[in-house]
């Protein structure tokens, strides 16, 4: 027969109503020459509540950030695009693989083309990298005639470190 190990994931209903998640090992073993089992049990129901509390979590925001009339863009402190909704994409026209790189740096130089002051937005950009406490709000011109709204903001813990930087863009040409 088999003796080796197995791990599995079970639901239980308590006498009083309550689910119970719990995480089974179970492991055969000869003792005196008799197959006996070793089972242990480790309750993993809490775990299996956060996790699907942070699962809602992510869908809420996600949702948010999808039916959002702003374009969005998250920046970790590092320069890398860390999230980013359709909305940001469709305003400013990137190309598919240059979002797919993850890099500020390259979404920057694939806008450049299309800002009335390319000089402009790139120092605004770049003293806000410097600064980053600092919180903006300003309006960018594009070549084409439209006009967005750009606000940007750090986003701080709670024990006041930088993880980064929001970005959202809002057409305002109407």
């Amino acid at each position: 027969g088999d003796y080796g190990p197995s791990e599995y994931d079970i639901s239980i209903v308590r006498k009083d109503g309550e689910v119970r998640h719990l995480h089974v090992f179970r492991k055969e073993v000869l003792w005196d020459g008799e197959r006996q089992f070793q089972v242990l049990y480790n309750d993993i129901t809490e775990r299996k509540r956060a996790e699907e509390e942070l699962r809602f979590s992510n869908i809420l925001l996600s949702t948010q950030q999808e039916v959002s009339i702003d374009g969005i863009l998250v920046i970790d402190e590092k320069g890398r695009i860390l999230s980013f909704n359709q909305q940001f994409v469709r305003m400013w026209g990137i190309p598919p693989e240059v979002i797919e790189t993850r890099s500020d740096e390259l979404a920057i130089k694939a806008v450049l083309n299309n800002l009335a002051d390319p000089q402009g937005f790139l120092e605004k950009v770049n003293y806000l990298y410097a600064h980053g406490n600092e919180t903006s709000r300003d309006e960018i011109f594009l070549k084409d005639g439209r006009t967005f709204d750009r606000y940007s903001a750090p986003m701080l813990g709670a024990d006041a470190k930088n993880y980064g930087r929001v970005w959202y863009f809002r057409d305002i040409t109407e």
